[in-house]
């Protein structure tokens, strides 16, 4: 399953979900989203946990382990669930 973290700001029940994902899931963090990785990569220790590259250059977040676009629907075609929080 990819999860795709598209708000600055997650709610309890989301970061409760979160906790929940298995070693196969995939964390997205997207648009604003990117603005959260920072903090919630330190607390869900989540080793697929990605940003997409495109969404940090544009709001000048540097160091995130990031994957372009195409890096992502190639993530997709092997990924049939998704969810977006």
């Amino acid at each position: 399953m990819i999860v795709n973290i598209t708000q600055s700001h997650l709610a309890p029940s989301q970061l409760a979900f979160l906790q929940l994902l298995n070693e196969d899931d995939i964390i997205i963090f997207r648009a604003d989203g990117v603005y959260a990785y920072a903090e919630l990569i330190k607390s869900l220790s989540k080793p697929n946990s990605l940003t997409l590259k495109e969404d940090c250059l544009a709001r000048g977040i540097n160091g995130a382990h990031s994957v372009t676009m195409s890096e992502l629907i190639k993530l997709q075609q092997t990924h049939q669930q998704w969810i977006t929080l």
